[in-house]
Protein backbone atom coordinates (compact mmCIF):
# COMPACT_ATOMS: atom_id res chain seq x y z
CA UNK A 1 0.00 0.00 0.00
CA UNK A 2 1.25 3.46 -0.80
CA UNK A 3 1.04 6.83 0.73
CA UNK A 4 -0.59 9.99 -0.92
CA UNK A 5 -0.53 13.27 0.02
CA UNK A 6 -4.19 14.92 -0.20
CA UNK A 7 -4.55 18.91 -0.19
CA UNK A 8 -8.47 19.54 0.61
CA UNK A 9 -9.20 23.09 -0.46
CA UNK A 10 -12.32 24.94 0.58
CA UNK A 11 -13.08 27.91 -1.68
CA UNK A 12 -14.53 31.49 0.00
CA UNK A 13 -16.10 33.64 -1.98
CA UNK A 14 -18.18 36.98 -1.99
CA UNK A 15 -19.33 39.71 -4.74
CA UNK A 16 -18.45 43.27 -3.41
CA UNK A 17 -20.00 45.87 -5.39
CA UNK A 18 -18.07 49.34 -6.06
CA UNK A 19 -17.97 52.34 -8.28
CA UNK A 20 -14.83 52.67 -10.35
CA UNK A 21 -13.78 54.35 -13.93
CA UNK A 22 -12.78 50.97 -14.99
CA UNK A 23 -13.19 47.24 -14.53
CA UNK A 24 -9.50 47.08 -13.72
CA UNK A 25 -9.66 49.83 -11.15
CA UNK A 26 -12.72 48.15 -9.91
CA UNK A 27 -10.56 44.94 -9.00
CA UNK A 28 -7.46 47.39 -7.69
CA UNK A 29 -10.00 48.91 -5.25
CA UNK A 30 -11.60 45.87 -3.51
CA UNK A 31 -7.95 44.10 -3.67
CA UNK A 32 -7.04 47.25 -1.27
CA UNK A 33 -10.19 46.38 0.79
CA UNK A 34 -9.36 43.10 0.93
CA UNK A 35 -5.86 43.54 2.10
CA UNK A 36 -6.66 46.43 4.40
CA UNK A 37 -9.01 43.81 6.43
CA UNK A 38 -12.19 46.04 5.68
CA UNK A 39 -13.14 42.74 3.62
CA UNK A 40 -12.75 39.56 5.89
CA UNK A 41 -14.36 36.59 4.33
CA UNK A 42 -15.40 34.04 6.59
CA UNK A 43 -17.59 30.59 6.91
CA UNK A 44 -20.57 32.33 5.59
CA UNK A 45 -18.75 32.98 2.45
CA UNK A 46 -18.61 28.99 2.01
CA UNK A 47 -20.62 27.99 -0.97
CA UNK A 48 -20.34 24.02 -0.89
CA UNK A 49 -16.31 24.62 -3.29
CA UNK A 50 -14.31 21.68 -2.31
CA UNK A 51 -11.63 20.36 -3.96
CA UNK A 52 -9.58 17.26 -3.52
CA UNK A 53 -5.96 16.62 -5.00
CA UNK A 54 -2.93 14.52 -4.78
CA UNK A 55 0.70 16.20 -4.14
CA UNK A 56 3.83 14.72 -5.66
CA UNK A 57 7.07 15.24 -3.18
CA UNK A 58 7.23 18.46 -4.15
CA UNK A 59 3.77 19.80 -3.41
CA UNK A 60 2.78 19.99 -7.12
CA UNK A 61 -0.99 19.17 -7.85
CA UNK A 62 -0.81 15.56 -9.83
CA UNK A 63 -4.45 14.71 -9.98
CA UNK A 64 -7.00 17.53 -9.08
CA UNK A 65 -10.63 15.80 -8.45
CA UNK A 66 -12.77 18.96 -9.09
CA UNK A 67 -15.53 17.97 -6.46
CA UNK A 68 -18.14 20.23 -5.33
CA UNK A 69 -20.33 18.92 -3.00
CA UNK A 70 -22.56 21.24 -1.03
CA UNK A 71 -24.15 19.54 2.37
CA UNK A 72 -27.39 20.55 4.37
CA UNK A 73 -25.50 23.12 6.80
CA UNK A 74 -24.03 24.89 3.52
CA UNK A 75 -27.58 24.94 2.14
CA UNK A 76 -28.38 26.55 5.58
CA UNK A 77 -25.78 28.87 5.39
CA UNK A 78 -27.05 30.14 1.78
CA UNK A 79 -30.18 30.19 2.43
CA UNK A 80 -29.90 32.80 5.59
CA UNK A 81 -27.45 34.80 3.57
CA UNK A 82 -30.32 35.49 0.89
CA UNK A 83 -30.26 32.89 -1.66
CA UNK A 84 -32.94 30.99 -2.15
CA UNK A 85 -33.87 27.23 -2.06
CA UNK A 86 -34.65 27.92 -5.91
CA UNK A 87 -31.58 29.22 -6.89
CA UNK A 88 -29.71 26.21 -4.89
CA UNK A 89 -31.63 23.72 -6.45
CA UNK A 90 -30.82 25.69 -9.89
CA UNK A 91 -26.26 26.08 -9.18
CA UNK A 92 -26.77 22.67 -7.69
CA UNK A 93 -28.38 20.87 -10.99
CA UNK A 94 -31.34 19.28 -9.38
CA UNK A 95 -33.52 21.62 -11.64
CA UNK A 96 -36.46 18.59 -11.43
CA UNK A 97 -37.36 19.54 -7.79
CA UNK A 98 -40.35 21.65 -7.92
CA UNK A 99 -39.61 24.61 -5.44
CA UNK A 100 -40.37 28.35 -6.30
CA UNK A 101 -38.15 30.96 -3.68
CA UNK A 102 -38.00 28.60 -0.69
CA UNK A 103 -41.21 26.63 -1.07
CA UNK A 104 -40.53 23.03 -2.30
CA UNK A 105 -43.10 20.07 -2.93
CA UNK A 106 -42.11 17.28 -1.00
CA UNK A 107 -41.71 14.34 -3.89
CA UNK A 108 -39.17 11.72 -4.79
CA UNK A 109 -37.25 14.29 -6.35
CA UNK A 110 -36.85 16.45 -3.20
CA UNK A 111 -35.53 13.43 -1.20
CA UNK A 112 -33.22 12.78 -3.83
CA UNK A 113 -31.67 16.21 -3.49
CA UNK A 114 -31.54 15.96 0.29
CA UNK A 115 -30.01 12.73 0.35
CA UNK A 116 -27.43 14.05 -1.70
CA UNK A 117 -26.84 17.45 0.83
CA UNK A 118 -26.78 14.53 3.41
CA UNK A 119 -29.89 13.82 4.91
CA UNK A 120 -29.86 10.16 6.60
CA UNK A 121 -33.94 10.74 7.40
CA UNK A 122 -36.86 13.03 7.24
CA UNK A 123 -39.43 12.46 10.29
CA UNK A 124 -42.20 13.87 12.17
CA UNK A 125 -44.27 15.21 9.72
CA UNK A 126 -46.55 16.34 12.90
CA UNK A 127 -47.96 19.27 14.23
CA UNK A 128 -46.34 21.58 11.05
CA UNK A 129 -42.87 20.60 11.54
CA UNK A 130 -40.72 17.86 10.06
CA UNK A 131 -37.33 16.91 11.18
CA UNK A 132 -34.60 16.15 8.83
CA UNK A 133 -31.55 14.20 10.26
CA UNK A 134 -27.98 14.85 8.58
CA UNK A 135 -25.01 12.55 8.16
CA UNK A 136 -26.57 9.64 10.33
CA UNK A 137 -27.54 11.45 13.47
CA UNK A 138 -24.88 14.09 13.90
CA UNK A 139 -27.09 17.09 13.19
CA UNK A 140 -31.17 17.45 13.26
CA UNK A 141 -33.18 20.39 11.65
CA UNK A 142 -36.20 21.43 11.98
CA UNK A 143 -38.47 22.92 8.91
CA UNK A 144 -42.06 24.25 9.02
CA UNK A 145 -44.47 22.44 6.45
CA UNK A 146 -48.37 22.31 5.33
CA UNK A 147 -50.52 20.14 3.56
CA UNK A 148 -51.75 21.96 0.51
CA UNK A 149 -54.76 20.35 -1.57
CA UNK A 150 -53.58 18.57 -4.68
CA UNK A 151 -53.07 21.29 -7.46
CA UNK A 152 -54.14 18.85 -10.28
CA UNK A 153 -57.25 17.37 -8.93
CA UNK A 154 -58.48 18.22 -5.94
CA UNK A 155 -59.61 14.53 -5.69
CA UNK A 156 -56.56 13.64 -5.27
CA UNK A 157 -54.15 12.71 -2.21
CA UNK A 158 -52.98 16.24 -1.19
CA UNK A 159 -49.16 17.38 -1.15
CA UNK A 160 -46.91 18.93 1.24
CA UNK A 161 -44.83 21.68 1.11
CA UNK A 162 -41.73 23.18 3.14
CA UNK A 163 -41.12 26.20 3.95
CA UNK A 164 -37.20 27.07 3.50
CA UNK A 165 -36.99 30.36 5.24
CA UNK A 166 -33.99 31.12 7.17
CA UNK A 167 -36.26 32.11 10.07
CA UNK A 168 -37.91 29.52 10.10
CA UNK A 169 -35.07 26.53 9.95
CA UNK A 170 -33.82 25.40 13.25
CA UNK A 171 -31.19 23.89 14.17
CA UNK A 172 -32.02 20.98 16.92
CA UNK A 173 -29.05 19.16 16.93
CA UNK A 174 -27.90 19.97 20.68
CA UNK A 175 -31.54 19.28 21.92
CA UNK A 176 -31.11 15.95 20.47
CA UNK A 177 -28.30 14.68 21.52
CA UNK A 178 -29.74 15.87 24.89
CA UNK A 179 -32.46 14.20 25.38
CA UNK A 180 -33.58 10.61 25.15
CA UNK A 181 -36.53 11.67 23.16
CA UNK A 182 -37.66 13.24 19.55
CA UNK A 183 -38.47 16.71 19.96
CA UNK A 184 -40.68 18.44 18.03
Amino acid sequence: MQEYKVRISEILSRCETVEANSESEAIDLVNAMYNSEEIVLDVSDFHGEVDFNILDEHGNIVLSSGIIKLTFHDMVSKLKSGVTLEQICKDENFIMVEVADNQVYYDDDFYEFMEYLGVTNIEDFTNGIVIFEVDNGKQYYKVPFEDRLNRFDEDLESETVLFFNPEGIFDLTEDYKNSNERIK
